[in-house]
């Protein structure tokens, strides 16, 4: 079962979600990345081992963690996993807030017809005051804008 879940992984997830989102982030930025466990010969290797040399007390991962054991100080790598979630508050208030100010009275924005400067002064006014959280939505204005911009500019 442990083997159909792996190649069921490596078939939808990795292959339609993971591996589109790393040729995109590092494509954007004019970098080809590889990722070296998805190797042809590593994935083949990987599929011959039986579940007992994946899985241990401590959760999966078992000869990668022992192999890393050798190089790596393992506070690097026993820990719970953990996602890459952007500081979004912080970029907005920090680096990105003279440009969040502008955004109610973007042209690119306005262009649109359908959103209200109002509404989007409210957001800003409102997530810079630390009132409420509008980071993603705020986020997706900014791309919205640079999008638009971009594009009657091209």
């Amino acid at each position: 079962a442990l083997r159909r879940m792996r190649w069921v992984d490596v078939r939808s997830y990795l292959a339609d979600c993971l591996n589109p989102k790393l040729d995109v982030a590092t494509m954007g930025a004019g970098l080809e990345a590889r990722a070296p466990l998805l190797d042809q010969e590593v994935l083949r290797f990987a599929f011959t081992l039986p579940d007992e040399y994946l899985k241990d007390a401590t959760g999966g991962k078992r000869l990668l963690r022992a192999a890393l054991r050798r190089h790596i100080p393992p506070s690097l790598f026993e820990r719970p996993k953990q996602g890459f979630t952007p500081p979004l508050h912080r970029w907005l208030r920090e680096g990105l807030r003279t440009r969040l100010e502008a955004l109610p009275s973007s042209e690119a924005l306005r262009s649109l017809g359908v959103l209200r400067e109002g509404g989007i002064r409210r957001l800003v006014d409102e997530h810079l005051s630390h009132y409420r959280d509008h980071a993603d939505r705020l986020f997706a204005l900014l791309v919205l804008e640079e999008w638009l911009t971009t594009l009657h500019a091209g």
